[in-house]
């Protein structure tokens, strides 16, 4: 049997981010307890201009900020401030995560 974390529900999964990175990003830290990500940006990387990269836990989950679907690696996002994505999956539900990314 594996591991299982505090909140986890063997029968809904997780509802979240497996992965989240874009181009440029030195260091990726993914906390799942709380739903928040914290990137660590290079300094050639434009926070206000970048498509980031992302896989969920369930693949029929869908992404959005504010209302507006985000696809990874196409959506433009920018990160001069906290981003809060939402995850919905269906049959399910949804959770919001926070992420945060600053320079190097």
């Amino acid at each position: 049997m594996g591991n299982l974390l505090p909140g986890q529900n063997l029968k809904n999964g997780q509802i979240g981010f497996v992965d989240f990175g874009f181009p440029g990003a030195v260091s990726v830290s993914i906390d799942w307890l709380n739903r928040k990500i914290e990137c660590i940006a290079g300094t050639s990387v434009n926070l206000a201009d970048v498509k980031p990269v992302f896989r969920t836990v369930r693949k029929n989950s869908s992404v959005s900020i504010k209302g507006a679907k985000q696809e990874s690696g196409k959506s433009v996002v920018k990160f001069d401030s906290d981003v809060t994505y939402r995850i919905d999956v269906p049959g399910v539900g949804y959770k919001y995560w926070t992420v945060k990314v600053r320079k190097m």
